[in-house]
């Protein structure tokens, strides 16, 4: 009987513990401290978007980018922060359907972002693209 009890105890606490480290809301990326800064449908054809974010979403040192619905080609991304100055990662990506960008690192401490825009190709439209910041 301690032996049933001590299992499902354990059990529970790796639960409790899995629980805390993945999020399971819809639209989440599945990591600790990972918020969601925009997201648009993006295509069909080359095209340029903008997400606003404003200072009131938060600070942030890393960005990472989810691709759903089918494939995307980023080949800008202008990050640019609420005292007016910009961030262009080095990056020209194609995204698979369902994949998800390595975190993008954002120069110095902890920043807030007014808005992000993108350049991209997308093959066909109602592709999901959503951008996470951390």
């Amino acid at each position: 009987m301690h032996k049933t009890i001590r299992h499902l105890t354990l059990a529970l606490a790796f639960l409790v513990m899995a629980g805390c480290a993945v999020d399971l809301r819809p639209g989440s990326i599945g990591s600790i401290g990972w918020r969601q800064l925009g997201s648009g449908q993006v295509g069909p054809g080359k095209d340029h978007d903008q997400f606003s974010v404003g200072a009131d979403a938060g600070r942030f040192r890393e960005l990472r980018i989810e691709v759903r619905g089918g494939p995307v080609e980023l080949t800008d991304m202008v990050v640019t922060f609420t005292d007016g100055s910009t961030f262009r990662p080095n990056f020209r990506t194609r995204y698979d359907e369902r994949t998800r960008s390595e975190e993008i690192d954002l120069p110095g401490d902890r920043r807030s972002i007014n808005q992000i825009d993108f350049t991209y190709s997308a093959d066909r439209s109602g592709v999901m693209l959503t951008v996470y910041g951390r």
